[in-house]
């Protein structure tokens, strides 16, 4: 039997400055997408669809709440014990 290693894809690495080419943000720069939803950022890092650089992963976490804030309902909100 002859040893097939597995095939792996290389995941893209993109800094501030890439634009993306897909979805919702599509024609974006990461940057530009920081400011606007972070989160997508990091959702799309933790579906491994792209890495960021580490400009990039050190910006996303020295976002404040406050930078978040704005990323939709807060769940809180729409939780009733009654």
């Amino acid at each position: 039997m002859v040893y097939q290693p597995k095939k792996t894809t290389t995941k893209k690495l993109l800094g501030l400055h890439d634009i993306l080419t897909f979805g919702k943000y599509a024609d974006y720069t990461i940057k530009e997408i920081l400011d606007e939803e972070p989160s997508y950022i990091t959702w799309c890092v933790d579906q491994e669809i792209f890495d960021i650089t580490v400009e990039v992963d050190e910006m996303v976490y020295s976002l404040t709440a406050d930078d978040w804030e704005d990323e939709g309902p807060d769940i809180g909100d729409s939780l009733s014990i009654y």
